[in-house]
């Protein structure tokens, strides 16, 4: 249950820190862009301080004035706003840099608590030898039309009587044959 929860708030971080990646990188796009048009507007406001230097008339000089104090307006409000935008990338950075540190103690938790494969193995064998099952001579003892002479090879291994597997082998096919469930060319490769 505890696995679950980590799990799910390692998700909600990797998510939460996928979405400020993406508003942090939404941000230097608009900065990148806000310092294009500062960089236009600086460029056209000097042109004009240039060309006002030369025009001596009032009426085309004051226009030019007026366009000039609105390139400066303009070029204020654009460093304000990179400045700003700036500042929230550095608030962003530092939301995510708590996030990933939130993420990895999760994960360092989820790791202390998680199963491996082999330790669900281990507990599996150990329940398996916990638990007391059906012996292999119960399970054959249940199949109708088994000879009473056969015994798997399983268990002859264990039980090592001494008899020959060959020879066991011969009486249970022996057997079955003779209670004919099988014809003489079932046993083609069979010796007797």
């Amino acid at each position: 249950m505890e696995e679950a929860e980590l799990v799910k708030e390692r998700l909600q971080a990797i998510t939460d820190k996928r979405k400020i990646q993406e508003e942090i990188s939404q941000k230097r796009l608009k900065i990148e862009e806000e310092k294009l048009k500062h960089q236009h507007l600086k460029k056209k406001a000097l042109r004009e301080k240039w060309l006002l230097d030369g025009i001596g008339s009032g009426k085309e000089q004051e226009e030019m004035k007026r366009q000039n104090q609105q390139d400066q307006h303009q070029t204020q409000v654009l460093e304000q706003s990179i400045l700003r935008l700036e500042k929230e990338i550095q608030d962003l950075e530092k939301a995510e840099l708590q996030i990933s540190t939130k993420e990895e103690v999760v994960l360092r938790k989820l790791k202390s608590i998680e199963r491996t494969t082999e330790d669900i193995i281990r507990s599996v064998k150990v329940e398996k030898e916990e638990t007391p099952g059906e012996s292999i001579e119960d399970i054959y003892a249940n199949i109708p039309d088994l000879p009473k002479a056969y015994v798997p090879s399983r268990l002859r291994k264990e039980r090592n009587d001494g008899i020959e597997d060959d020879e066991q082998n011969r009486k249970g096919i022996r057997e079955i044959y003779l209670q004919g469930r099988f014809s003489n060319s079932d046993f083609c490769s069979v010796k007797y």
